[in-house]
């Protein structure tokens, strides 16, 4: 999806959508994961099974 924005010069939404808890935590916690996340506007979801 960053490749489509940066050859199209448009804007996308970016969801990525969890169900782990633990996953959760590392990518919305103080990590490279989350830092990355943010960098690029993707949007984190929690989905409980």
């Amino acid at each position: 999806m960053l490749l489509l924005e940066k050859t199209t010069n448009r804007s996308y939404r970016k969801i990525i959508v969890i169900c782990d808890d633990a996953v959760l935590k590392v990518i919305t916690g103080k990590s490279w994961a989350s830092a990355w996340f943010k960098a690029f506007d993707v949007e984190i979801m929690h989905v409980d099974w």
